[in-house]
């Protein structure tokens, strides 16, 4: 009876010992699996980051990215004041690169390293609506921006199940409004910016979008892509709102700080005493040191002064005697990239009609002709399947063409001239990895769309996805790609925002 007792522990010690090891080693295995996917990943941005500069290069040829920096938040400040230069039309022709879908970066691409299968998706914040245009001191401009995220809101998931009721989407948009308007009562600790405004302190700047899930009635799946229980596709917010259209160096707005009259410096960051002279000792330029080294990577060379896609910054200052007084935003949206959702929310349907954006958007999908001709080689879509290379809006001056155009408002027609561009200088960069974790490790893509949809929600891999946040940058030196937020892991796979989603995606 003794020597079975002791037999029956010895198998349950071995037995036990057995599955730790084993579990030891599937932890490590997939602790090693991890750290290949990462430097795929890591590859894969470098590799994105080398078609985002070439794709400047060529475009730029001395042109600011984005409207211009030097005539953002300086030109505006100085505009007026000091004799600076006036902040860039978003509609003037030629003012810098034209940014479309038939770039390289935006046409989402596939690879593999080893036994790893990559997906690239590039999304540019200049196609999403900027939130901070709420900030207008202006309460009729301030009140049609609300009334911009809240059409947005309303409408990013029209048609499934997790579509979000009007009354809902208003209450939405308020959170996020006071939330931007009202700092010191958000249940989240306020950060110290270069942008504050010691005279307004209840007016803050969020660093992303995503800081607001904390915030009731947000919740964590407003920012996540994902299936619904019909099948259908359901997409992140944050692939329809930005904070981060456009960005502006610190140098540069401490220069058009510098030559504004009378010391003004810029708005709340005290960046020039009380006499006018430079206090670059001061707590200010600390904090704005942290929050460059927080956006940069330690560098200190720039900072989060957040602008529209015209290049102004969205608290732009007016210059004495201006119309309207206060802050000046545009929030620019790009015409060749923005969703139909983002389109159709920047105007009430009384004023411009639906239909106006839906030639918008069949314009930018017919066939350019002319462009397919004087392609040797076809062009190919992730999936290897030949993609059609359609028109593009080269500037803003090509929206009279489209039929729709004559029969609204001339007032109108100014200002929707105004909220939309052809450039692009901000990306969010998504990277998934996958690797199978099954004893086989056939991970050949499939032949089909579908199936290789399937393939990757059937959950037999490890799935790694990660998010990188960059500012292409022209400059004297050339394009520079500088990442804002250089490795966030996300919980979700994003799904590309289409024009025209096929009923069975």
């Amino acid at each position: 009876m003794l020597s079975m007792l002791v037999m029956l522990v010895l198998v349950l010690i071995v037995w036990q010992i057995g599955i730790g090891t084993r579990t030891q080693y599937q932890v490590s295995r997939n602790d090693v699996a991890l750290t290949q996917m990462d430097q795929a990943i890591e590859s894969a941005l470098l590799e994105i980051f080398e078609q985002l500069k070439i794709d400047g290069d060529s475009g730029s040829e001395g042109a600011s990215i984005g409207g211009g920096a030097d005539a953002g938040l300086a030109g505006a400040l100085g505009g007026g004041l000091a004799g600076g230069d006036a902040p860039a039309d978003p509609g003037a022709g030629g003012a810098g690169p034209t940014d479309s879908r038939r770039d390289e970066w935006a046409r989402a691409q596939r690879t593999e390293v080893g036994d790893i299968q990559l997906r690239i998706l590039v999304q540019d914040e200049n196609s999403k609506l900027n939130v901070l245009t709420m900030l207008s001191e202006d309460s009729d401009e301030a009140e049609k921006a609300f009334q911009r995220v809240v059409r947005v809101i309303d409408l990013f998931r029209e048609g499934t199940s997790a579509d979000v009721p009007s009354f809902e989407a208003e209450s939405l948009a308020e959170a996020l409004r006071d939330h931007l308007v009202q700092r010191d009562d958000s249940e989240l600790p306020r950060p110290n910016l270069v942008m504050d405004d010691p005279d307004q302190p209840q007016r803050g700047f969020p660093l992303t979008l995503e800081e607001v899930v904390v915030l009731d009635p947000f919740t964590r799946g407003l920012f996540q892509d994902y299936r619904d229980e019909e099948d259908l596709v359901v997409h992140s917010l944050s692939s329809f709102l930005t904070v981060s259209s456009s960005l502006q160096t610190r140098a540069d707005a401490e220069q058009g700080a510098g030559g504004a009259a009378g010391g003004g410096g810029l708005p709340g960051s005290e960046l020039q005493n009380g006499d006018g002279a430079g206090s670059g000792d001061s707590a200010d330029l600390a904090a704005a040191d942290f929050l460059a080294d927080s956006v940069a990577g330690g560098t200190g060379e720039f900072t989060s002064v957040s602008q529209t896609s015209d290049g102004q910054s969205p608290v732009d200052r007016a210059a004495p005697g201006a119309d309207g007084g206060g802050y000046s935003l545009s929030g620019a949206v790009n015409l060749n990239t923005a969703p139909p959702v983002v389109l159709k929310s920047l105007f009430d349907n009384r004023d411009v009609d639906p239909r106006f954006f839906d030639d918008i958007i069949e314009y930018r999908n017919q066939e350019d002709e002319q462009a397919s001709e004087g392609d040797d080689e076809p062009i190919l879509d992730e999936f290897g399947e030949e993609m059609v290379l359609t028109q593009i809006f080269e500037s803003v001056d090509t929206l009279p063409e489209l039929d729709g155009w004559a029969g609204i408002d001339p007032l109108v027609q100014a200002e929707l001239s105004q909220l939309v561009t052809t450039t692009s200088d901000v990306f969010s960069i998504y990277v998934t990895a996958r690797r199978s974790t099954g004893s086989e490790q056939d991970l050949g893509f499939a032949r089909s769309r579908e199936e290789q949809e399937r393939f990757e929600e059937s959950g037999r891999h490890l799935v790694r996805t990660v998010r990188c946040l960059v500012w292409r940058l022209a400059s004297d030196d050339g394009v520079q790609i500088v990442p804002l937020e250089r490795w966030e892991v996300i919980d979700y796979s994003p799904y590309e925002v289409l024009d025209f989603p096929d009923e069975d995606r």
